[in-house]
């Protein structure tokens, strides 16, 4: 998986940037700084669910780590934060950092 451009993320066909080129991939992953309590916790998960083509969110507090599915432009996630007044900050997709819930899902494309 690659990005075709840096405005685009979960694209597998980085020779053309179109919106009908956008494949769902595993959630994308933003480290947020400032989020300490449940009531930050549920802002971020209000801002970011009205950030165009945000599919679904996933907040661990623990980690300070916000999990997104979706097809979506990263610069408008970063703007959304900010604008709450917390930092974001994009995590390289890895199945380290995923959500439990979406590491039960993820399988090898060999098997």
């Amino acid at each position: 998986m690659s990005n075709c451009c840096s405005k685009h993320i979960n694209h597998h066909e980085p020779e053309s940037c179109s919106t009908t080129a956008l494949k769902k991939a595993m959630p994308t992953a933003f480290s947020i700084s400032g989020m300490k309590c449940t009531r930050r916790q549920k802002t971020i998960e209000y801002v970011l669910n009205g950030v165009s083509g945000v599919e679904s969110v996933e907040v661990d507090l623990n980690s300070n780590r916000v999990f997104l599915t979706g097809l979506f432009h990263v610069e408008d996630v970063i703007n959304a934060v900010e604008k709450a007044g917390y930092k974001a900050e994009i995590i390289a997709p890895s199945m380290d950092i995923l959500p439990s819930s979406e590491k039960s899902k993820t399988r090898c494309c060999c098997r």
